[in-house]
Order: structure tokens, then C-alpha cells, then sequence
């Protein structure tokens, strides 16, 4: 899924259910503002509460931007 960000110009990273809010903020505070996964958003537990965009779906894929 991540190749699907290289395509798009954009710095982000592939999430999955497992994936720790602190990582979240990591990769937020350094500049990755898109998350790429195949996973619903609201079964993944650091990406619940955030406010996130839908701005693509490639097949089972959604990719979300977080706001600035």
C-alpha cells in the first residue's frame, strides 16, 4: 500500500490495527500527514478519535489525509 504514496507525490505511512498512537504522533510531528490501509479506520485504536479525511479508495485500499 505504501507504493500507493509514492504514486501520489505524498509523505505518509501504511497503518494497521496494531499500530500505537505514539507512532502516530511520530510520524505527525516529523511531516506524514496521509495514511494508507486496509483496515477500517475505527477498528484501528491511535486512528479513532483523529479527524481524518477519505480523499482516495484503490481497490481494498483507503488512503486519509490528517489535517495540517
Amino acid at each position: 500500500p505504501v507504493v500507493y504514496l509514492y504514486y501520489l507525490h505524498r509523505k505518509g505511512v501504511a497503518a494497521f490495527n496494531y499500530v500505537e498512537k505514539e507512532t502516530i504522533d511520530q510520524y505527525y510531528d516529523v511531516g506524514f500527514r496521509y495514511i494508507v490501509t486496509e483496515v477500517p479506520v475505527a477498528r484501528i485504536k491511535a486512528l479513532k478519535d483523529r479527524p481524518l479525511q477519505e480523499i482516495r479508495e484503490i481497490g481494498t485500499f483507503k488512503i486519509y489525509k490528517m489535517p495540517d
